[in-house]
């Protein structure tokens, strides 16, 4: 999911007609529980700008911060 956010750019192409599709799917996606639970659990492994998106655009919460060593 995040390649396709990468790839679309989807931070600004968001409403574009064009990615109704994976608009639906990604509010789907993020409505699982089961993604829900996998989100909580990884959603540190993913890039920041993807992390805000999903957090601004599909309600997933962002990670906790990673204390520094």
């Amino acid at each position: 999911m995040e390649n396709v956010y990468l790839s679309l750019s989807l931070d600004d192409t968001w409403n574009h007609p064009d990615n109704a599709g994976w608009k639906v799917m990604f509010t789907r996606w993020s409505g699982s529980p089961a993604i829900q639970e996998t989100w909580r659990r990884a959603s540190s492994i993913y890039g920041t700008r993807f992390q805000f998106f999903c957090n601004r655009r599909l309600g997933l919460p962002l990670p906790p911060p990673v204390a520094a060593v």
